[in-house]
């Protein structure tokens, strides 16, 4: 019986770890969209600021992720030893919901950023569509994939 308790303890160590690693990987990922639109839009006053804007929500959700993930359980160890006496720990649902649904709706501005300046390109509008499909595509792959702890 002892020997289930350790490998469960590991298991919930490594599933707070992931928590912290999934957090500012998805921080990271989201900044390096962000930077490869102004590289490709160019200096456009409004764009770097809109783009600077998310990136700034952006950091912001990532810390507050990485905070609730850290203040989970007081003491830290009660994440994975709820046998500690005076041990609290709030509870998983609302505030990580809260904080899903704040990411979907920032990977869809993000996703919506460059959608204006593609459609101010001046090619045919078959061809047009199709670089928009792209971005969209792509962009909504990638956004999926993250999306998935969800």
């Amino acid at each position: 019986m002892a020997c289930y308790r350790v490998i469960v303890v590991k298991i919930l160590q490594l599933v707070l770890a992931n928590e912290f690693c999934w957090s500012i990987g998805i921080v990271c990922i989201k900044l390096s969209i962000l930077h490869l639109y102004t590289q490709i839009f160019g200096p456009d006053r409004k764009f770097m600021w809109a783009a600077a804007t998310l990136a700034t929500i952006v950091i912001m959700l990532g810390i507050a992720a990485v905070a609730l993930t850290a203040a989970s359980c007081i003491p830290f160890a009660a994440y994975w030893d709820r046998t500690i006496p005076g041990a609290r720990c709030i509870p998983q649902g609302r505030p990580f919901f809260a904080t899903a649904i704040a990411n979907m709706i920032v990977d869809v501005l993000i996703l919506a950023l460059p959608m204006p300046k593609l459609w101010g390109l001046r090619m045919q509008a078959s061809k047009k569509a199709g670089v928009i499909l792209l971005f969209g595509i792509g962009f909504g792959f990638v956004f999926q994939v993250l999306n998935e702890k969800v």
